[in-house]
């Protein structure tokens, strides 16, 4: 019996390529769907030009794919994949590059694994493929030809049911089935490809904003495992989730229909743009069905890893929606966010835990009250910001704010608040509603001495509410 191996490849300097697309959303978009089909359609036409078993694909996703050869045609596949690197590089204008490395299916997983990850390091520090002669086939494309041809992708995606590919452009993935392979975007896999695609049509009025979402370390989870067949169906697990929750979930709930369009859904991450209203509603609904995948699916697998997810929203200031700016802003958000506080969502400057959220939102609707139904003026949430920014320095800035006299907050309160004469009735809900606000902000005991994040979010949320006329 022929000795297999196991060959993992990896696509380096995606983010850097999609950051740099420019203000073109359809470039953008066109952009992230084709490295997201690059990792899917690679290593499934190298299998069928090896004649191989689809059964042989292991993992795909996020930017990466394992499969499995038999041990003779690993210089076949090297040939294979030198090729399409050289392409992909001409493609992306040097900024991606494509690094393989295999190892023999001897010893326990995790000795495996331990070996691809070396060859990885290796390769991921080398100036350049094995196969320098490669690239040389290739000429660097036009630039405005490679964002025509990206622009063209996204479009094509919108209508198509199948994507193909070709040796003779092996960097290409085009739509329709004309192509040497194809695969079918309505066929599950092995057979056909999963992918999460919906298109949004957005007003130019709107305000738009990214959401950015990422497995908190799902790697660490990953490293957990100490079998092959166990790896490749947790990897299944979360890439299913993503690309067919995303779906379901915009198709379904009528406040995402039409208003948010998927970027990317990989491996353990995921990235939309859209309207900024349904952003929210987006991230808080992908957040609870992922408890719930955690709590039928991964509560037998021991650790934390992999259990929870952190979000970054980030909003395009007024009149301005520059998808590229906007992308690279929400990626370094999710990082701070992170390093500072796993299983949370970073909205509108402020990281909070999931669990505060509802409170955040629940305020904004009181402060959005008090602008509607008593007419007060919206300058009000204006000065209230002035709080933050008076506790904030270097020392605060990555904990709530201290607030040491919270009697200011109450007299500057009543004094912006001026509502015109009300009845008795009233004036008590006003009373009540003022009250519940301040508690919301500096808490009900009278020791109290730190202003709450949700506020910050919350004023934020009420003012882009106000704006938009919600």
């Amino acid at each position: 019996m022929s000795v297999q191996i196991f060959l993992h490849g990896k696509l380096l300097g995606i983010e850097p390529f999609l950051f740099g697309s420019g203000a073109r959303a359809e470039v953008l978009l066109g952009r992230s769907r084709w490295v997201t089909l690059l990792a899917e359609v690679l290593p499934r036409a190298l299998l069928r030009q090896l004649n191989l078993s689809p059964l042989l694909l292991g993992t795909v996703g996020g930017g990466e794919f394992l499969v499995v050869l038999p041990a003779e045609m690993r210089e076949s596949a090297d040939d294979f994949l030198a090729k399409a690197a050289g392409e992909i590089s001409a493609l992306s204008a040097g900024e991606m590059k494509l690094i393989w490395t295999s190892t023999e299916n001897l010893g326990d997983w995790t000795l495996v694994r331990r070996r691809l990850t070396d060859g990885m390091t290796a390769r991921r520090g080398a100036p350049g493929l094995p196969s320098e002669a490669a690239f040389a086939a290739f000429d660097a494309e036009p630039v405005t030809a490679a964002e025509e041809e990206f622009a063209t992708l996204a479009a094509g995606l919108r209508e198509a049911n199948a994507v193909s590919w070709s040796s003779a452009s092996p960097g290409h993935v085009r739509t329709g089935g004309e192509g040497e392979f194809s695969w079918s975007l309505q066929t599950a896999p092995p057979e056909g490809l999963m992918l999460a695609l919906h298109d949004a049509d957005l007003p130019g009025r709107t305000r738009l904003g990214v959401l950015r979402g990422d497995v908190d370390n799902f790697g660490a989870r990953l490293r957990r495992i100490e079998t092959v067949d166990e790896h490749i169906r947790v990897s299944h697990l979360y890439k299913d989730f993503f690309a067919g929750e995303l779906q379901v979930l915009i198709a379904s709930l009528p406040d995402l229909a039409g208003r948010v369009t998927i970027l990317h859904s990989g491996g353990d991450d995921f990235a939309v743009y859209g309207a900024w209203d349904s952003l929210i509603i987006l991230a808080r609904e992908i957040q609870r069905v992922f408890g719930l995948l955690v709590a039928h699916h991964l509560q037998d697998l021991l650790g934390p890893e992999g259990k929870s997810i952190t979000m970054a929203l980030v909003v395009a200031p007024p009149g301005q929606a520059n998808l590229a700016a906007l992308y690279e802003e929400s990626s370094r958000k999710l990082e701070l966010a992170k390093t500072g506080l796993n299983d949370s969502f970073y909205l509108f400057g402020r990281s909070i835990e999931w669990k505060q959220l509802a409170d955040a939102e629940e305020l904004q609707k009181q402060l959005t009250r008090l602008v509607d139904e008593f007419d007060c003026s919206p300058q009000f949430l204006h000065e209230l910001r002035g709080f933050y920014r008076e506790g904030t320095n270097a020392a605060t800035r990555r904990r709530a704010v201290r607030f040491d006299r919270p009697w200011r907050f109450h007299r500057r309160l009543q004094q912006v608040l001026e509502p015109p004469q009300l009845g008795r009735r009233r004036e008590r809900d006003f009373e009540r509603l003022c009250q519940g606000v301040i508690a919301e902000f500096i808490g009900k005991q009278a020791g109290q001495t730190r202003l709450r994040p949700t506020g910050r979010v919350a004023l934020e949320w009420a003012q882009l509410s106000l704006q938009a006329g919600k």
